[in-house]
């Protein structure tokens, strides 16, 4: 059994080995599945972000994200005004931060930019596509206490999450259909975090655009995934491929348009992310 103290934990399974990440004395998140070079299939059945707690001297699951998603609460009292966005990431386990994706970095730079100085402070209002374990919604109630952060996801179980923090309102809804718009607010940020799929993002851009704030930002996430044809086959089992590249160039397209009109006022593409700033 390897060394349950190291801040990572890399663990054989059949077919290949899990790479997990120590939250604190007792629980573990799942980081990175890495295939054998002669296997063909991993046997694990949870998801990157999965919870696991240390019990006898082994991990054990604490989270199944499809179905029951558990969080993962600091026990520690943190001085979250002086951490930077990153730092609070990091100690509730998002994969925003720099342990993964190493979004929050940038978001930091350009939330400075867009809401000034002392934007952790102000009363900015955040809506997140996909709550999963409630990790990154933590990570945006403390970073924004004077604002309201509100999740939207389409399992329930997903939306019991956070109960614990004031400033944070989670909705069981699918953030496609015109029936979430009686559960939200006007707000300064959107994330779309959710399935990745072009459909589902470009549903949710014009669904959701009309209540973001003059000057807001709209983030979609994981925009890769829009070209992982194994990942869009595994969320979609019957798959209509040439369909599938004529929605995403329709998606293009609109975002095109939307720049072009100045409805947005400009638009950042980064690897793995899109920002559209609002005129």
């Amino acid at each position: 059994m390897p060394k349950l103290t190291d801040q990572y934990t890399t663990i054989p399974v059949t077919g290949g080995s899990l790479k997990f990440r120590r939250l604190d004395e007792n629980f573990f998140r799942l980081e990175e599945t890495l295939l054998d070079e002669n296997s063909s299939k991993l046997d694990c059945p949870h998801k990157i972000g999965a919870l696991f707690k240390l019990e006898g001297g082994s991990l054990i699951s604490a989270s199944v994200m499809t179905d029951e998603p558990r969080e993962y609460v600091p026990k520690e009292k943190h001085p979250w005004e002086s951490l930077s966005l990153d730092e609070i990431g990091l100690i509730h386990g998002t994969d925003k931060s720099s342990s993964k994706h190493n979004l929050l970095k940038d978001y930091e730079k350009i939330f400075l930019e867009r809401f000034g100085r002392n934007w952790r402070n102000k009363t900015i209002n955040l809506i997140e596509i996909g709550i999963c374990n409630g990790s990154s919604i933590r990570t945006w109630a403390r970073a924004i206490p004077n604002g309201q952060v509100l999740g939207v996801d389409n399992i329930k179980a997903c939306t019991l999450l956070c109960r614990d923090i004031s400033n944070v309102h989670l909705v069981h809804a699918d953030a496609t259909d015109q029936s979430l718009l009686d559960k939200v607010y006007p707000c300064h940020v959107i994330i779309d975090d959710g399935r990745h799929l072009v459909q589902d993002i470009s549903k949710s851009l014009k669904l959701l655009w009309g209540i973001l704030e003059k000057g807001g930002i709209y983030i979609i996430e994981d925009t890769l995934c829009m070209y992982n044809m194994n990942y869009i086959r595994d969320l979609e089992n019957n798959l209509d491929v040439s369909e599938y590249k004529l929605e995403r160039m329709k998606f293009i397209d609109t975002i095109t348009k939307m720049v072009n009109k100045r409805i947005i006022n400009y638009l950042q593409i980064h690897r793995n992310y899109f920002i559209l700033f609002k005129s």
